[in-house]
């Protein structure tokens, strides 16, 4: 990057950030306003207890790893993960601060690491959302060598735009991906990025962002600025993202939204949430090495209702709210036909049953999901790391299953410190270079992934093996 380009970034960076000014500077400032006295104060005080442990895990003598510093870093504080305490109903308080940081200064972060990154944005046209066109160095040319990732972001369903939080990521995947296929032979190959920004819960509950993602789809196959077919489309998503990348395919599956449309070469579904269930009845997951706290995962389950949990409650059983709800009522799209038939496809009205919602649910064979191969990846140290296990069992003959060695959650944006990070992205640039020149992808297969080997798992004891990696961990 010149010294005349990092001047300009920065000096927009600085300009986004002043309230009042601009939209970003203006959601900063009300972000740190709205988060209260006792948000501050766990805030500041996980701070100093992080910064001490890892003082002291230097002074014995132990290794402190790029995933540890990263996990201790990004932790919520331990407040948030006591399913009883009024303090996990602060979690929107401290996430929207970082999302409003995000906004401002993620993009720098991006064009430091990226400067070839050029961005073009998308705006709402009719009933598709707003998005983002990403892609690196020279404008890409109609070509029959062009693929397009249509990017599907996370955030729990509830949090970020993806056109900034996660603008670092894809680019870094586009990149890799048109530096793979060129090796690969296409020597004109050009990849674009399509990131989707679908709207968020609470205000919008499932199925709205499915459609959404459907629309996105449509849009892309009909597009005249990068045009393409559905053979050189390659879908990807993280976390919330991913769950919502597998629950698209089953929509393309069952007309869900959509008539028969072409199916995508490939998807990469990176620690997807694969069951709300647990989420749903508050239920604590292993956080102990992971950056989620178990406050933000329960939060999520505002994508099912239109509102999150309340310490105590259980939404599966006694507290489920009923369809009738003012706050359902107002997140849903109850009037849309197809909305109101895709959603009552819940067992016994369980939206934490959905098939679509949880894609652990449901026919989980090849033909569920169009047909489409499907790489998983996820992190031995993850804390949704549990049900993606069973999952990827029961759905072994139709995804590749990739565990990575001590990895927290979504470790992939994380690549320009943790070196397995980028290792997950160049092996989906490869599973992607298969998938658009037709040759044998590694459906059906699971691996352990480290630093320096790759070695097979056997998929009948997929979750002994990876727990035992966890506990080496």
């Amino acid at each position: 990057m010149t010294l005349f380009k990092t001047l300009k970034v920065l000096a927009e960076a600085g300009l986004h950030s002043v309230p009042f000014v601009t939209p970003e500077g203006t959601e900063l400032l009300k972000s740190f306003l709205g988060m209260s006295p006792r948000a501050w104060y766990l805030v500041v005080k996980h701070m100093v207890e992080t910064s001490s442990a890892l003082l002291w895990m230097r002074v014995k003598g132990e290794a402190v790893t790029s995933e540890v510093l990263v996990a201790k870093l990004l932790q919520m504080p331990k407040e948030l993960n006591d399913e009883s305490s009024d303090d996990t109903e602060l979690v929107p308080e401290i996430v929207r601060v970082e999302e409003a940081l995000g906004k401002v200064y993620l993009p720098v972060y991006a064009y430091f690491y990226h400067p070839e990154m050029k961005t073009e944005k998308i705006p709402a046209y009719e009933d598709v959302n707003s998005g983002l066109w990403v892609w690196s160095g020279e404008e890409p040319h109609s070509s029959k060598d062009l693929v397009v990732l249509y990017y599907i972001h996370g955030g729990g369903y509830c949090f970020f735009d993806g056109v900034t939080s996660h603008l670092e990521l894809v680019a870094n995947m586009v990149e890799v991906m048109q530096e793979k296929l060129r090796s690969d032979g296409l020597r004109d190959a050009a990849v674009v990025a399509y990131i989707l920004s679908y709207d968020t819960a609470p205000e919008k509950i499932l199925p709205t962002q499915l459609q959404e993602v459907v629309k996105g789809y449509e849009f892309l196959l009909s597009q005249k600025r990068f045009p393409i077919k559905s053979d050189h489309i390659v879908v990807g998503g993280d976390s919330a993202g991913a769950a919502l990348s597998l629950g698209f395919l089953k929509c393309l599956a069952e007309h869900d939204f959509c008539g028969d449309l072409p199916r995508p070469a490939c998807c990469l579904a990176m620690e997807p949430c694969v069951d709300m269930s647990y989420v749903a009845a508050r239920k604590p997951c292993d956080i102990s090495r992971d950056i989620l706290s178990n406050g933000m995962i329960w939060y999520c389950v505002s994508v099912l209702y239109g509102r999150p949990s309340h310490p105590g409650e259980r939404l599966d059983t006694v507290d489920r709210p009923l369809e009738s709800d003012d706050y359902v009522q107002k997140a849903g799209r109850f009037g849309d036909e197809e909305w109101a038939r895709v959603r009552a496809l819940a067992p016994d009205g369980k939206m934490e049953e959905h098939p679509l919602f949880s894609v652990a649910r449901g026919k989980l064979d090849p033909s569920a999901f169009g047909n489409v191969p499907i790489l998983l990846q996820i992190g031995a140290t993850e804390a949704l790391r549990g049900g993606v296990d069973v999952f990827a069992t029961k759905a072994r003959e139709a995804v590749c299953y990739e565990v990575y060695d001590r990895m927290i959650h979504v470790f992939p944006m994380f690549s320009s410190v943790i070196p397995l990070g980028q290792i997950a992205i160049n092996r989906w640039a490869d599973f992607v270079s298969k998938a658009i020149e037709g040759e044998k992808m590694p459906v059906g297969q699971a691996f352990a992934i480290f630093e320096d080997s790759v070695e097979p798992l056997h998929k009948q004891d997929v979750h002994q093996e990876t727990a035992a990696m966890a506990q080496a961990a």
